[in-house]
């Protein structure tokens, strides 16, 4: 895999942001070396709120990559990731199947290739002809861990949570009113007590540790569908891949139900046939899984997506802060935490029923 030291400001537009696009394939790829301004396409992909996204064709159609996708990691997001170990995560999944391969790095950002597959919408997900697969490729994605070593102490979404509030704790939102006025409403000491008494809560239900991928929303799942059926899925992105409790990774991904509007009315209150078809992989086809069992993950998955709120509202407080990216993270931030106590009573008191 090939680096190099040129950055991209993706706050450029038209033939600037272009000129920065080819330099960076010039260099990285081999058989793009000569390409010029009026050689290639660049499109924007839409559906990420972390990086900026590019698809960039070459017309002659000898070259071989035809197509690849550029990705300019956003302002301070090193902040939330490590890059090289991310790069490194992307290596390994993909000898097992997910995602693209890494054609090669730059200063801010990376080269993947292009996958001939469609990103879900977040609609798709909850449809039958994608939740069921959707279900048993997690199920597998999971199941590549099991022949991996857990690190002896095993981090939890809990403890990121707490350093991520920590830090937002100490940023000074003094230049936006109303960035400050939400944070007061948000109250980072009551959802730090928050995040204590749910992992306490979650730490009764021994939920198995897996290399979770923490981030599966609709965008991250791409599939090819041929006369009416899933032929190819996959997962993309593993910015926040780590270990995790398994009903972290299900928890939030029934959240991405909401989509970025965060309508959660779009939650699956009924969710036993897909954790029934997740099961049935996870345990290797080995029997059919009981109802106690099927019933008994479900209440996971919901205490799990509690964390999910408080995991991705501490990272909307951060991102309100340092993103340069047109999304308003911190209504983001209050809509999650909102739900959180919504559901809070409703999930929890189901888990003590155990």
């Amino acid at each position: 895999m090939r680096s190099c030291e040129l950055a991209v400001n993706h706050k450029l537009q038209g033939p600037e942001l272009n000129k920065e696009l080819i330099a960076v394939c010039n260099a990285l790829i081999d058989t793009w070396k000569e390409a010029r301004f009026d050689d290639i396409e660049v499109s924007t992909i839409s559906g990420g709120i972390s990086n900026a996204l590019y698809k960039i064709s070459i017309r002659d159609e000898s070259v071989v990559p035809k197509s690849i996708v550029l990705r300019v990691y956003g302002d301070n997001t090193e902040k939330f990731i490590d890059r090289e170990e991310e790069v490194k995560t992307m290596s390994t999944l993909h000898s097992h199947g997910f995602g693209p391969h890494v054609v090669g790095t730059f200063h801010n950002g990376r080269i993947e290739s292009f996958l001939e597959l469609t990103c879900l919408d977040p609609d798709d997900i909850a449809r039958d002809m994608f939740k069921y697969d959707i279900a048993r490729t997690l199920a597998r994605f999971h199941l590549i861990s099991k022949a991996w070593e857990p690190p002896t102490t095993l981090p939890t979404p809990f403890e990121r949570v707490k350093e991520w509030l920590h830090t937002a704790k100490q940023l000074d939102f003094s230049d936006n009113e109303r960035h400050m006025k939400l944070l007061e409403k948000i109250d980072v000491d009551a959802v730090l007590e928050e995040v204590d008494m749910l992992s306490h809560v979650a730490c009764q239900l021994d939920s198995p540790a897996v290399y979770a991928h923490n981030d599966l929303l609709s965008g991250n799942i791409m599939v090819d569908v041929k006369d009416g059926r899933v032929n190819q899925m996959t997962f993309i992105d593993f910015e926040y891949a780590d270990w995790a409790p398994r009903g972290f990774d299900l928890g939030n991904h029934f959240c991405e139900y909401a989509g970025f509007d965060g309508d959660y009315s779009k939650y699956p209150e009924q969710a036993n046939e897909f954790i029934k078809a997740y099961l049935e992989v996870y345990h290797g086809g080995r029997g059919v899984p009981t109802q106690e069992e099927i019933a008994r993950v479900v209440k996971e998955a919901n205490l799990f997506s509690l964390a999910s709120h408080l995991y991705w509202a501490a990272w909307g407080i951060l991102q309100a802060k340092w993103s340069s990216i047109d999304f308003d993270y911190m209504e983001y931030a209050t809509v999650r935490l909102d739900e959180y106590y919504k559901r809070k009573s409703g999930f929890i008191d189901a888990c003590n029923r155990l």
